[in-house]
């Protein structure tokens, strides 16, 4: 469970939490099982943050700082992820159904077992990311390069992407 200290200081608004943020350096907030649903987290400060099981359905996360937060088994369903920093992120097992990431930076970040099925992931950075087992079937892969990423089990199925996409990604399997 989310630590309620934690949680309301989210609640009082993303200027908020950034400057507590930056005040607390060495605080990892614990945000586990939260469901931001009715909170405002575009432009938040929420790396290195535990964010497991956390509900961000259809939200709006464009340019959030996600980087190393642990968004294991999370629900992104139709969340706006588009220019947001995912660098070393865990998202094993999280549910992306549906959800933007285009130009989104995900260096490293865990995938395994994700779905991302009907994601638009368009220009999304995917340097060796883990995308292990991961559906992508009906995603928007264009113009994504996925030469240094993990896709052993991938299922891309019915996916929208270029020639080279592709190419790239069979070269690693």
């Amino acid at each position: 469970m989310a630590n309620e200290e934690h949680l309301a200081i989210l609640k009082r608004g993303v200027e908020a939490w950034n400057i507590w943020r930056e005040e607390n350096p060495t605080v990892i907030p614990n945000l586990k099982e939260a469901d931001f649903r009715e909170v405002k987290l575009k432009g938040a400060i929420l790396s290195r943050t535990n964010l497991c099981k956390a509900n961000f359905s259809g939200m709006d996360l464009r340019g959030t700082d996600l980087s190393v937060a642990n968004l294991s088994k999370a629900t992104l369903k139709g969340a706006d992820l588009s220019t947001a920093n995912l660098t070393g992120a865990d998202l094993f097992e999280a549910d992306l159904f549906k959800a933007k990431l285009t130009n989104a930076y995900l260096h490293g970040a865990n995938l395994i077992g994700a779905n991302l099925s009907e994601a638009n992931l368009s220009g999304a950075n995917f340097y060796k990311t883990d995308l292990s087992f991961a559906d992508l079937s009906g995603a928007d892969l264009s113009g994504v390069d996925l030469a240094t990423a993990y896709v052993v089990g991938t299922d891309f199925r019915g996916v929208i992407a270029t020639y080279e996409t592709m190419q790239s990604s069979l070269r690693n399997c």
